[in-house]
């Protein structure tokens, strides 16, 4: 379980895989991580056996790997989470990271819902799980697209941890500072679940530009500003990126208070490859 992860000396990152685009799981053989969460894109009427993010799970946990497995809150109606959580269990899913959902099928009103928000989702899963699973939700450092203020957040925030939340995977974060602040903030709202910083290792300009529709990324943000001002040299977007999350990345190592990051691969193994190489050196 994630606790157990927690409290290794050993500080590794975690990765993250999804099943829409297919690799061979041999290349992680190769690469030192902690743990490695499978995304779940979109909503799925099959059954669980042949549901990809299920089956991707199946095969990582027999090939020894710790998975924390990504549920759309908004993707399940109360018969079709039956089903895969009984399915998840079965095969040893131990970690869950529930999220709200962000695809088509995700934003109509909220009473169209079994599970609107995150929060019902992990309470419906305690009721009927117990303590089968861990429960992980998204936090977001510079603001939810939706949310207005840091007050928003944490109250957003506050309401899945009381759910069940005892980890906190962020967006990503460029500074230090930001995450900082924001574990800073979680503990003045009494607010105790570990923080996990997402890291995202950007490669080009449009890489950049997908983050900016996915969180609220300031302009005054010294790698924003940089970005933008080479926004047609990618090679250079790339060279800066990795060497200031290895910057990032080894200053939140240092910080007893934070967990090791989670980087945001996409199934770019050799990309993540390199950087990790290059980080652990």
């Amino acid at each position: 379980m994630l606790r157990d992860i927690a409290v290794r000396k050993e500080k590794l990152c975690s990765i993250e895989v999804s099943s829409k685009r297919k690799f061979n799981m041999d290349v992680l053989k190769n690469i030192q991580f902690s743990f490695v969460s499978v995304i779940w894109i979109g909503k799925y009427t099959k059954d669980p056996p042949i549901i990809e993010p299920l089956s991707m799970a199946r095969e990582l946990i027999q090939r020894g790997y710790p998975v924390l497995l990504h549920l759309p809150s908004r993707c399940f109606t109360i018969v079709e989470a039956s089903k895969c959580l009984n399915y998840a269990k079965k095969i040893g899913v131990k970690n869950l990271l529930i999220v709200r959902g962000g695809g088509p099928e995700a934003v109509d009103e909220p009473s169209c819902y079994d599970f609107p928000y995150p929060a019902d989702f992990i309470s419906h899963i305690k009721k009927k799980f117990g303590d089968s699973f861990e429960f992980a939700v998204a936090g977001y450092p510079m603001l939810h697209p939706e949310s207005t203020t840091m007050e928003d957040e944490m109250k957003c925030i506050k309401a899945k941890c009381e759910a069940g939340a005892k980890y906190i995977v962020t967006q990503s974060v460029f500074s230090y500072p930001i995450i900082k602040e924001y574990v800073e903030q979680l503990r003045i709202h009494n607010i105790k679940a570990k923080v996990i910083p997402g890291i995202y290792i950007l490669s080009s300009f449009a890489d950049y530009e997908i983050l900016q529709r996915l969180c609220k990324i300031p302009n005054d943000d010294e790698v924003a500003a940089f970005i933008n001002e080479h926004r047609n040299n990618d090679e250079a977007i790339s060279k800066y990126a990795r060497d200031s999350a290895k910057t990032l990345i080894l200053s939140i190592l240092d910080n007893k208070e934070i967990l090791p990051p989670h980087v945001f691969t996409m199934n770019e193994f050799d990309i993540i490859k390199s950087f990790l190489q290059f980080l652990y050196k």
